[in-house]
């Protein structure tokens, strides 16, 4: 209990803290989710206004509920939502008029994903600006986005996709002007000369929900900006019913529609109004924070229910609900937008590509560049070879029915109301088959997998992601065995917690006296485990992430810490003792930990400070380890800086070795680092050695392709020029995951994996299936044959070369 209680402390702490910088660069977001992020730029502003005071209260259908704001706070709905508070560097005054406010929405937003909040009070506001807010974050082309070009705020997406897909940030922002006419009771009575700040917090409220438009507007020439339009803006219509999204942007066109009547097109919200759309508030001065993110001053100022979104709250005045209207058209913004009125034909699609599939290509493109303005409702591709067609509403188009040997390309047409797009041929690809796969266990997804020799058999551990467990697989003459290892007991030092996370496995001894060492995490409790096998039994216990308080960095005694250490772990033997490395989330450093006597001593590798050939990156999100005589080797990736959408823009690759166990003795170096040529190296990274060798492989991008990878860097760990491998790319986009050895490297291509040979850098496709980057693949020699072992659709699946 005592640990829970700390980690839920740091994690408040850490939320603060991501909320008020730009958080470092996570290794993922959300388990198995795919989707964009971008930072939310534009804050949504109420301003004080200067008229005389009046009173609203919340109604039911047409009859004024007149509520107080005590024992039920004044809220006739059952809770729909639940909203988590953090504050930083409020008063504890104004703590229950923000609790209030925030709480009066858990009747009118609907969401089974709890909405954190981040409130703070900003000293620095305009004299006016009561209070401004924004959501954490905007996502794009998530599972079950109704519309994958919008750009849906956190708590919206949330809502609709059914979970967090940034667990470690707020979802709404809302920062509260340092005001002296505040009015801090709950009971919904300010003086006349003062501001309801329950009010305040209940329309900010609204925006950090995505009641908000991203519109930007510059006013020296009336050039408008929609970057990233929202599904708010999506619902935006001008007077002849064109959508706002659909105008040319930037442009003025687009920024003469921001300062002139716009309406809600949602048929909710206009429902709700009457059956009469919505008019937006556009005044002909655009003003920041309010042009289009509310509803017009005039219309619903004084209106008794729906005057909680309008841009300006005068002196005296009390909102106790969000009103019917803001709650349908948040409503409307979780389905998709119908289609705009066309205009002109389309332009020709761009970027059009062809790849290599088994029996098949994957033909991608872009959308025209004016494919917003001609709605274009479909795109047909058509095999020029023989002249066969299919039709598909966005890109990508898998052709299926071809022939592995033979060549094609494919024209592409974007097709609207009004006609037809000129056509854009690919190029030319040659299908082939894959490598032939053989499933050792079809009830494991093996996301995170590790072999060995262990007493004379070859070993797989991998993890189960739907059981939460951790198994291994024995190979028994042609057979395998297959056993959980942990994740379905409490006996006997195991766990019943969900321990399919990162592992990594090890063997020291020799012949008969040889033990199995598997590291692996508990992603339930974020602890490190350790399992030691002896042939017979398991013996389990905790390494790390059990301790009493997080440990800081700068402490050079190290013990246990309650750190979040279930990022990555990689192990290594010597005669000197058994050794595991592992990333401490909580504070982005390496950590290590031997085992010695039977006990763990504890240390820091890297990521602390800059003296002694270390570095402050944020270390270890890939981490592998390996040992060459008595020298141990860790290859592990450094992020030193990130952009506003949290992509690296600075990095390094890092080694680091010592031939003892005492921490004074690491020695490192930087592999690459970003430079002219390089943006940022260590998307993913692999190590191996023989007998004599040591050698990496990492993902590398260029600044044209940052923040995706476009080449796989290899080399011996000992050679300062690393030959760099090019990418076929009529396979697809490179990603992880990346497994290579002396004769080759195994990566991601375009969601699927390929194999390159070393020798002569040819591509071969090996899985013509989905494989996440996020996962891990290795290579398995039986005998002398040479395998690929990957977890694909849910089965873990050896893959066998075809003999040539």
């Amino acid at each position: 209990m005592q640990k829970q209680a700390t980690k839920r402390i740091l994690l408040t702490l850490w939320i603060q803290i991501a909320a008020l910088t730009i958080a470092l660069l996570s290794p993922a977001t959300s388990q198995g989710v795919s989707f964009n992020s971008a930072p939310a730029t534009v804050w949504g502003t109420l301003y004080a206004a200067e008229d005389s005071n009046r009173t609203f209260f919340a109604t039911e259908g047409d009859t004024p509920v007149a509520t107080t704001r005590a024992g039920d706070l004044g809220l006739p709905r059952e809770r729909r939502s639940t909203f988590e508070i953090t504050y930083s560097n409020v008063p504890e005054r104004a703590k229950d008029a923000i609790d209030l406010g925030v709480r009066s929405w858990e009747g009118y937003f609907d969401s089974k994903v709890p909405i954190k909040v981040l409130a703070s009070w900003d000293r620095t506001a305009p004299f006016g600006v009561l209070g401004t807010a924004r959501p954490g974050r905007y996502f794009n082309n998530f599972p079950g986005a109704p519309d994958k070009e919008l750009w849906y705020a956190s708590a919206l997406a949330n809502a609709i996709v059914g979970k967090d897909l940034d667990p470690a940030n707020p979802e709404i922002i809302i920062r509260i002007s340092a005001f002296p006419f505040w009015y801090y009771e709950v009971d919904g009575k300010p003086g006349s000369s003062q501001y309801d700040l329950v009010s305040v917090v209940l329309h900010e409220m609204g925006h950090g929900l995505g009641f908000l438009s991203n519109s930007e507007y510059v006013a020296y020439n009336g050039l408008g900006l929609l970057p990233r339009p929202t599904p708010f803006d999506a619902y935006a219509q001008l007077p002849d019913e064109r959508r706002l999204i659909d105008l040319p942007a930037p442009s003025l066109e687009i920024g003469t529609a921001f300062v002139n009547r716009l309406y809600w097109s949602g048929k909710k919200g206009i429902a709700a109004n009457g059956g009469v759309k919505p008019i937006l508030y556009t005044p002909k001065s655009y003003e920041d924070g309010s042009s289009i993110s509310h509803l017009d001053e005039a219309t619903f100022s004084r209106s008794a229910t729906d005057a909680t979104m309008t841009p300006n709250l005068e002196a005296g005045e009390v909102l106790n609900a969000p009103g019917s209207l803001a709650e349908a058209m948040i409503e409307d913004m979780k389905v998709k937008p119908p289609a705009g009125i066309a205009f002109g034909i389309p332009n020709e699609p761009r970027n059009v590509e062809a790849l290599i599939g088994d029996g098949r290509a994957i033909v991608k493109f872009d959308p025209p560049s004016n494919a917003r303005s001609s709605q274009v409702s479909s795109y047909t591709i058509t095999n020029i070879q023989d002249g066969k067609k299919v039709t598909v509403t966005e890109s990508p188009a898998i052709i299926n029915g071809l022939r592995n040997g033979r060549e094609y390309s494919f024209d592409v047409i974007a097709s609207n109301t009004n006609g037809n797009s000129p056509t854009a041929r690919s190029n030319a690809v040659t299908p082939e088959a894959g490598w032939k796969g053989t499933v050792i266990d079809q009830g494991a997804d093996a996301k995170y997998i590790a072999s060995a020799t262990f007493q004379g058999k070859t070993i797989i551990a991998y993890t189960d992601s739907t059981k939460g467990d951790i198994k291994l697989a024995t190979r028994e003459g042609n057979r395998w065995s297959i056993k959980t290892i942990d994740g379905n007991s409490t006996l006997s030092g195991k766990t019943s917690n969900d321990v399919s996370g990162y592992l990594s496995l090890c063997v020291s001894g020799s012949k008969t006296r040889q033990r199995l060492h598997l590291f692996f995490t508990d992603l339930t409790d974020k602890d490190l485990r350790y399992g030691e096998y002896d042939g017979k039994r398991w013996k389990f216990e905790v390494v790390d992430g059990d301790g009493p308080e997080v440990q800081n960095y700068e402490e050079k005694v190290r013990v246990r810490t309650a750190s979040d250490v279930s990022v990555s772990n990689a192990c290594a033997v010597t005669s000197k003792g058994l050794q595991v490395f592992y990333r401490d989330e909580s504070q982005g450093i390496l950590l290590g930990a031997v085992r010695s006597q039977n006990r763990w001593f504890y240390e820091i590798v890297d990521g602390d400070k800059k003296t002694g050939g270390r570095t402050i990156g944020d270390v270890g999100f890939r981490l592998r380890a390996l040992t060459l005589g008595e020298t141990v080797y860790l290859l592990y990736d450094s992020i030193l800086v990130v952009d506003q959408n949290r992509d690296a823009t600075q990095g390094e690759v890092r080694m680091a070795t010592r031939s003892t166990i005492y921490p004074e003795d690491w020695s490192y170096k930087n592999l690459e680092t970003t430079g002219e040529l390089v943006a940022v190296p260590g998307y993913d990274i692999s190590m191996s050695a023989n007998s004599k060798q040591v050698f990496g492989s990492w993902l590398s991008s260029t600044p044209m392709t940052r923040p995706k990878p476009d080449r796989i860097k290899s080399r011996l760990i000992s050679d300062i020029d690393a030959p760099v491998a090019g990418f076929a790319e009529d396979h697809g986009s490179l990603s992880g995951p990346l497994a290579e050895d002396f004769t080759g490297a195994l990566f991601g291509c375009e969601g699927r994996v390929c194999a390159m040979t070393r020798q002569s850098q040819a591509v071969a496709l090996i899985v013509d299936k989905e494989v996440s980057p996020k996962q891990m693949a290795i290579w398995l020699k039986l005998g002398r044959e040479r395998f690929a072992v990957i977890g694909v659709a849910g089965k873990l699946t050896l893959f066998a070369q075809p003999s040539r």
